[in-house]
């Protein structure tokens, strides 16, 4: 259960860290404790809870235009990336986004806005890969889906 919750946290401050959120007040912002509040409702209280049901986890999306992403699948391994590009341009600079999903949470909705709002913020393209996580798949899986996908950027970015 202290592994859950590290993830947990882990999700939540990577959605303020992507908000640019300062932290010079020494409080909680208040969308971290919206999301932790949300998270720790939603999650299983049992500590044998299974990957599926913290999979199962319920967090708020919020919507962005399905215009701006593009889903390809990569390489021969078949890993899913999603491009996010909300200027609709080329020639832009690319960001990778890898997922904190602790190598068993896959890329939820609640990332993907988070991936399309840096990519309209900083006016890249970002693409998100989408590593196999564990169980289903040990390690190292996610750990060369990853450096695969990182190795197809500058080819085809």
């Amino acid at each position: 259960m202290k592994s859950l919750l590290f993830l947990v946290l882990v999700l939540a401050a990577s959605y303020v860290l992507a908000q640019n959120q300062p932290c010079q007040t020494g409080k909680l912002d208040a969308r971290v404790a919206l999301a932790l509040k949300t998270v720790l409702k939603e999650l299983p209280s049992s500590p044998t809870a299974s990957v599926e049901q913290i999979r199962d986890v319920n967090i708020p999306v919020r919507l962005f235009p399905r215009s701006d992403v593009q889903a390809l699948t990569i390489t021969a391994d078949s890993i899913p990336i999603q491009i996010y590009n909300p200027a609709h341009l080329s020639g832009l600079p690319i960001l990778i986004y890898y997922h904190p999903g602790g190598f068993v949470t896959p890329l939820l909705p609640f990332m993907q806005y988070d991936c399309w709002r840096q990519a309209k913020a900083y006016k890249a393209l970002v693409i998100a890969v989408d590593y196999r996580v564990a169980p289903e798949h040990r390690f190292p899986a996610a750990v060369e889906d990853a450096y695969r996908a990182f190795q197809w950027v500058p080819n085809h970015g």
